[in-house]
């Protein structure tokens, strides 16, 4: 007999199955049937652990690297960077102190470099209306001359007006402006 695909049963081994019916035997079709039911779930098990498998690689391909289930370890930095980023992060917090509480800043002797009994780490930073010219000159970097026209220039509202009312030179601004504060007890 010619084997037709119409009269197959359908789902995997539904052949044996029917094969099995046909020959009478109703036991032997039962455990055909049992078989191609149990080897339908182990088919159907082995390609998903198949389609897992090639996501897998396909989403290291795509999202470059390995992908970890740890929390990756960042990179090691550099010691000279590290100060420097922890310099920026203080200098930030102590410009808040300085914008928050005024006098606070001032018993922390924030902005004074000068001053050596102070125990408060500002980041760097310099006041434009208390340090001296000498300690402008090392914080900010400027000319000797510029930092002594800032001490003249005295009393500043802002850092920006230290540019506005001293000629401070276009390469000297930047660190001017990063580490410059100006802390003003009027109120």
């Amino acid at each position: 007999m010619a084997h037709n695909r119409d009269d197959d049963a359908p789902g995997f081994g539904g052949f044996w199955y029917f094969v099995a019916a046909r020959l009478g035997s109703g036991r032997l079709a039962s455990r055909s049937f049992r078989y191609a039911v149990l080897a339908g779930f182990v088919i159907m098990a082995d390609l998903i652990g198949i389609g897992s498998y090639s996501q897998a690689k396909l989403r290291r391909r795509g999202y470059g690297g390995k992908q970890s289930r740890r929390n990756p370890v960042p990179p090691a930095i550099d010691p000279a960077i590290g100060t420097v980023l922890a310099d920026r992060e203080r200098r930030a917090k102590c410009r808040d102190i300085v914008a928050e509480d005024p006098l606070m800043a001032h018993e922390l002797h924030i902005g004074r470099p000068d001053i050596k009994s102070r125990g408060y780490n500002d980041g760097g930073l310099v006041d434009c209306n208390a340090a001296p010219a000498g300690a402008i000159a090392k914080a900010c970097e400027p000319p000797t001359s510029v930092a002594e026209a800032v001490v003249a220039a005295r009393p500043f509202g802002t850092v920006d007006d230290v540019r506005t009312m001293v000629d401070v030179p276009v390469s000297a601004w930047p660190v001017v402006r990063d580490r410059g504060i100006v802390i003003s007890l009027d109120g």
